[in-house]
Parts: structure tokens; C-alpha cells; sequence
């Protein structure tokens, strides 16, 4: 199933019943993953990690070996190898020495800072030994495969499971609740997602959007268009509100899942209506504020997910 949060009080460029936020099946899971693998920035996830570096076959490098794109490692002190993860074809090169990786690029790895400065931001894991680290890069895939993949680690080393509604659930906060209703919702992917939670644009009678960038005599330029002008300056869309998506007869859907709106808009209430299913016919119970009409479900490619989370 898909969850959403919806605007429970106009405020600001909000209005009321927009979809603040979306979340499918999919997302709830790596959210839970990552929540698990990394409990703490990487370097802190188990107290006995040396120098930064965490031991190898921690559920947190099972994490990153199934759904990174590149593994590196330090093979010496003059000599690494890099491995794609898709098909576990190797490069070996010199420290320091350029060498062709797999995309065709001509590169050159400094080891020995590359790893200091990764174990002094604290944000990127390490794991092995010094003088042997092992580290991830690339790509991220999340498909399905995956992420079961990934649980199926999960499980093997921790006591969590994927059955449990902590991670079945997004985990909205007690806020949240009071200024959303949170609500269970008919599935949905990730390029729906997206599009739920889309901001609306200010656009012309052609449908082109209003981009506008500021000069350094502080006036604006303007510019009309799908895309922003192909130039060194930084370009940004005019928005008229936060969302452009909203629930469809919203009235109707509180009646169906038991709340009153009154209860909705108290700040004072936390609501939380997972229990029950909205009645939405295939997410055309969302209202497009653009189109003027209720959204029908989206032309998407269903195999596609996130890219880049770390």
C-alpha cells in the first residue's frame, strides 16, 4: 500500500487537503533499511570500529554491496582495484596513476586522502582494516530485488523483520499527525510518488513555465519556457503553491475513514488513519489543481526507482 499526508490547515503557500507528502512501498522499506543499517553517521555504527573503519560483513556493508554500483578497495599501499557490482568485471590501477574506469573515463585515485577525508566527514562507511578498506560509490539502485535482497541480510544478522509495523509503516511524528491526516492509500511507485508531491508552477496561456534569475544590479530576468535557459546563470521556477495535487471530494473521503473535519483542523489531535483504506479509484481521488480535474494514474516506468541515496 502507499500512505499520505495531507494538509490539514490552509497556511502559507499550503492549502488545505494538499499532499504534503507521499510515500509508496518501496521508500517505507529503504527508509527502514537505512534506519537499521546506519543507526548513527557510519563511522559510529559499532563502538569497536578502528580508526573510523568498520569491520567487514556488517549488515551495514551488505546494505551498500547490494545496492551500490561500485566497490573500491585498497589492495596495498601503491595499488586498489575497483569492481562493478553488476557483473563483478575488476580494474586494477596504480595509486595516484590514471587508469580507464568502466564508464570509458580516464580518472586517478589518490587513496590515502581519498579514505582520510572520508573517515573525517563521518559520512561515508569504511570498512576493513587500515591498509585495506574496502568503500562503495556510484549509482544506487532500490528495485524491489533489492530490497528484499537487502532484508533477507537484515534479518539473517539482526533481530528485525520486515513484517514488523515500525517498518511497514512510514514513521510520521507526533507533529506531523497534528498538522496532517496521515492516511493508507492504494499502491503506487515511485515516479508516482514524484508526482504527488509535485509543487505547482506558475505557468502562461501555452503552458510554459516562469523562470526568473537575479543580476548582480539586483534586477530580475524573466524567461518562459519547459526548460531554463541554457547559460551560466542560475534559473529558478516561480511556484504558486506548495502542491499541486489535492484530495479529490475531500469531504466525502473523511466521512469514509470516520473523521470529522473539525478534529482534522484541531492541532491539538493527532490523526492517524491508517487502519482504514481511502476510497480511491486507481489515484484518480486526486485532484489536479493545474488540469482542473482529477489526476488518472500516471504514465510511468515502473522499474525505475531512486538513484544517489546514501
Amino acid at each position: 500500500m502507499g500512505e499520505i499526508a495531507v494538509k490539514a490547515r490552509a497556511v502559507g503557500q499550503w492549502q488545505q487537503d494538499d499532499i504534503v507528502d507521499a510515500f509508496c512501498e518501496c521508500c517505507i522499506a529503504i527508509n527502514s533499511l537505512q534506519r537499521i543499517c546506519f543507526p548513527q553517521t557510519p563511522q559510529r555504527v559499532l563502538s569497536a570500529a578502528v580508526e573510523g573503519i568498520i569491520p567487514i560483513n556488517h549488515v551495514s556493508q551488505d546494505y551498500l554491496e547490494m545496492t551500490s554500483q561500485l566497490r573500491f578497495e585498497r589492495l596495498s599501499k601503491t595499488r586498489g582495484k575497483v569492481t562493478r557490482l553488476s557483473d563483478g568485471n575488476e580494474i586494477e590501477f596504480d595509486d595516484g596513476v590514471k587508469f580507464t574506469q568502466h564508464d570509458g573515463r580516464e580518472v586517478h585515485m589518490a587513496m590515502g586522502p581519498v579514505i582520510a577525508r572520508k573517515i573525517k566527514a563521518a559520512q561515508f562507511p569504511i570498512f576493513g582494516s587500515p591498509g585495506n578498506e574496502i568503500w562503495y560509490g556510484g549509482r544506487m539502485s532500490h528495485d524491489d530485488a533489492v530490497v528484499s535482497s537487502v532484508w533477507d541480510a537484515v534479518e539473517t544478522k539482526t533481530p528485525e523483520r520486515r513484517t514488523d509495523t515500525q517498518h511497514t509503516q512510514w514513521q510520521f511524528g507526533s507533529q506531523d499527525k497534528r498538522t496532517n491526516l496521515v492516511l493508507l492509500s492504494v499502491p503506487f511507485d515511485y515516479p508516482e510518488q514524484a508526482k504527488l508531491q509535485e509543487s505547482q508552477f506558475e505557468t502562461d496561456q501555452n503552458g510554459d513555465y516562469k523562470w526568473t534569475t537575479m543580476n548582480e544590479d539586483e534586477s530580475v530576468d524573466i524567461h518562459w519556457g519547459q526548460e531554463a535557459p541554457d547559460d551560466e546563470r542560475s534559473w529558478d521556477q516561480v511556484t504558486v503553491a506548495k502542491r499541486r495535487n489535492q484530495i479529490n471530494e475531500p469531504d466525502s473521503l473523511l466521512a469514509a475513514v470516520g473523521v470529522s473535519r473539525a478534529d482534522v483542523q484541531n492541532p491539538n489531535i493527532e490523526i492517524d488513519k491508517r487502519d482504514v483504506m481511502i476510497p480511491l479509484d486507481d489515484l484518480t481521488g486526486f485532484y489536479d489543481k493545474v488540469t482542473e480535474a482529477p489526476r488518472e494514474r500516471f504514465e510511468a516506468n515502473r522499474a525505475s526507482g531512486p538513484v544517489g541515496i546514501h
